[in-house]
């Protein structure tokens, strides 16, 4: 089929991350598909859940020298970050707590059991070929902290097409880049092998000028994964991944160390067999893998001053997808989990006990119905943890086909987020201790979704709200020594209006987002999450030359729990370009910034002003 400009201009819409599912290129027959929504593959215009899909080819223009690069392009989601690259980064979604996402590679759960955040900030984006967000509680389907919603990220594939590319970038800050990758195949086998470097020297994260705080916070980082796999006769498949990232991460004196520093090991192994059991009726996957978070701080004038903190989680994932008829498919499943933590704090009971380790079974359900004009699907599952017992969370979703051209869903969701080892079993002194009485912190979550596809113009409109309670905060005692109880509870009720069109072959997307997450106990607004958030891209392709253009714009935020400290708003606007030099090799170019704007999203912490990145990529 002959590819249009307008045929093209549409593809690029469909894969710009948005929710909206009817983005689909009619004219190709191609439409985005995901696996996240539902742990079974569908196309955007089938999923009730909001999602947001991003390709190689999206991360590509989009030029990211980090994860919140991408994700800051998700309309609903909001992130912070306590300085330049490598420093502590948080993502909120839907104004849900940071520990609130779950985050997975190629499968595998990936986050510290100690802390409960996920250092994304590590993640290098030339190493990823795919991230399917879902917003919303997941917990039916994936478990502990699936509240604000789930983002899997996918690593580099192999594949029969044979290929490989060198890319060398620098930029701002004395800022270096280098990557470099090659896939291929032979019969029936798979290959893909992909590295990447980079370094900066950063800027100065702290707002204060007190030594030795005045000084640059660099990072460097290196990353490596594999991907291997066998497609057999009778099509089963069996597929390996490995990540691997080492980073070295520059941070300002909080402490009184003199030049603090921390070294962080991310690795993430995933094993999967996936086989048709009974052809077109029961296909079955298995996955093993396990991951690692391992954090070490460090001080470049004390030698004896370090903290270690590891955590290792091994899995074992046994999924079975059923098609009962042409219109009604069952996913039944078992997962295990189990997390290790070596640290150089000892965790324990209250007897005194050392505590290292603890395991989650789980067993899920989850049915899909399709009766042409009405779409129904429901999902339990039941996570027993070793520490405190069962937790059980269902979803139930319908959407309403109201026409060709209209879609109305409603969807209803629980969450729930297991609390840390931190949380548990920190152990007793002076000024802190954990609660092994802790519940888990749990949520409902009720949405209503209006959608609307035209020829040329699609939009959705959602309205949600989100109750938490039992969540855990840490208060002085009274002896002044801080512990962890459940004692908050908070509603978060938001609305999310987005749109895009194609106009003269310009694809333009936009959304607006109210979102208003309050702690029922105080009335107080939660911290580091603006009410009000926009987002606006105009993307084109001019043959030899690609051009791009976002601009984001938040509230003020809050800094604290009493909400009389906060960060003002602020607006930014990046701009991108990329030629084609020739078939071979293309020249990018990201401006971030671009008038300069001085912002913060946490007080104290100072964000880059205008500053710009090149590269080369050299493809065979």
């Amino acid at each position: 089929m002959k590819n249009t400009p307008f045929a093209t201009a549409i593809a690029t819409a469909l894969s710009l991350g948005t929710a909206l599912p009817a983005l689909a290129d009619n004219s190709s027959g191609l439409e985005t598909t995901l696996v996240t929504a539902t742990r079974t593959k569908q196309t955007i215009t089938d999923t009730l859940a909001p999602v947001a899909v991003f390709t190689r080819e999206d991360i590509q223009r989009l030029q990211p020298t980090s994860l919140n690069d991408v994700l800051a392009q998700v309309p609903g989601i909001t992130t912070s970050q306590d300085g330049p690259a490598g420093s502590s980064s948080s993502v909120y979604i839907r104004g849900t707590n940071n520990d609130h996402t779950l985050f997975l590679i190629d499968g595998q759960r990936f986050s510290s059991a100690t802390l409960g955040e996920t250092a994304i900030q590590f993640l290098d984006p030339e190493q990823i070929d795919r991230i399917e967000v879902v917003k919303g509680p997941r917990s039916n389907l994936y478990g502990s902290e699936a509240i604000g919603g789930v983002i899997q990220i996918f690593t580099k594939k192999g594949n029969t097409n044979s290929g490989s590319y060198v890319k060398a970038g620098a930029g701002s800050h004395n800022s270096q880049q280098l990557s470099g990758g090659t896939r291929g195949g032979v019969n029936n086998s798979y290959y893909a092998v992909n590295a990447s470097y980079q370094r900066t020297d950063g800027f100065d994260a702290r707002s204060d000028t007190v030594a030795p705080n005045n000084d640059d916070d660099g990072y460097k980082s290196a990353t490596a994964s594999i991907n291997l796999g066998h497609k057999f006769s009778n099509n089963s498949v069996l597929d390996f991944s490995f990540l691997y990232s080492s980073a070295e991460e520059e941070h300002d004196n909080s402490y009184g160390l003199s030049r603090p520093y921390s070294d962080h090991v991310i690795q993430t192994v995933n094993l999967s067999y996936a086989t048709s059991v009974i052809e077109s009726v029961w296909f079955s996957t298995i996955n093993i893998g396990n991951s690692i978070d391992e954090s070490k701080q460090r001080d470049k004038d004390i030698a004896t001053d370090k903290s270690d903190f590891k955590t290792t989680r091994y899995s074992v994932l046994w999924q079975n997808d059923f098609s009962l008829t042409d219109h009604q498919h069952l996913t039944l499943g078992t997962e295990y989990y189990d997390d290790q933590v070596d640290s150089t704090t000892v965790y324990t009971v209250r007897s005194g006990a050392e505590v290292t380790s603890r395991d989650n079974t789980a067993i899920f359900a989850f049915y899909q119905i399709d009766f042409n004009i009405v779409d129904v699907q429901l999902g339990l599952r039941e996570d027993n943890n070793e520490e405190f017992g069962k937790t059980t969370t269902a979803n139930a979703a319908t959407g309403l086909q109201l026409g060709e051209k209209h879609k109305l869903i409603f969807s209803y969701g629980e969450g729930f987020k297991a609390p840390t080892f931190n949380d548990l079993y920190w152990p007793i002194g002076s000024y802190s201790y954990g609660n092994p009485d802790l519940l888990p912190e749990t949520s409902t979550n009720y949405e209503v979704e209006l959608r609307g596809t035209y020829e040329r113009f699609n939009w959705s409109a959602n309205i949600y709200r989100n109750d938490i309670n039992n969540l855990i905060d840490w208060a002085p005692d009274a002896n002044f020594a801080y512990t962890p109880s459940n004692i908050d509870s908070v509603r978060i009720k938001g609305i999310e209006l987005q749109a895009s069109t194609v106009i003269a072959d310009w694809v333009v997307s936009g959304s607006v987002n109210y979102n208003e997450p309050e702690n029922r106990e105080t009335g107080k607004m939660l911290i580091k999450r603006p009410k009000k958030s926009a987002i606006f891209n105009l993307d084109k392709n001019f043959g030899k030359v690609d051009a791009g253009f976002s601009w984001r714009a938040y509230s003020e935020r809050f800094s604290n729990s009493s909400n009389d400290q906060s960060t003002a708003g602020f607006n930014l606007v990046d701009v991108r370009l990329g030629y084609m030099i020739n078939p071979n090799l293309k020249a990018q170019l990201k401006l971030n910034n671009l008038f300069d704007k001085d912002y913060q999203t946490n007080t104290g912490y100072e964000k880059d002003g205008f500053n710009g990145f090149v590269s080369v990529t050299y493809t065979l």
